[in-house]
């Protein structure tokens, strides 16, 4: 049995899930729409609707967007 990841290193590329033959009839479903540009596309998408449910949920804490512009604090 593989080793269960409890959090993934920012440097990791590529990782090599197990999917069950219904999820894998969903995720052939899903491409077959055109609307994305292939597998990884559709993980980032789920990912994201996901993360965002979850931070509405408030199960995870909200990122606060900074600008780029250096920012002065008195």
């Amino acid at each position: 049995m593989p080793k269960l990841i409890e959090k993934l290193d920012r440097s990791t590329n590529k990782i090599h899930p197990t999917v069950d033959p219904i999820t894998i009839d969903k995720i052939n479903e899903l491409l077959e729409t055109g609307d994305f540009k292939g597998l990884s596309h559709l993980i980032r998408v789920a990912i994201d609707e996901l993360h965002k449910k979850y931070e509405m949920g408030g199960k995870l804490q909200p990122k606060v967007l900074v600008s780029r512009r250096e920012v002065t604090v008195e």
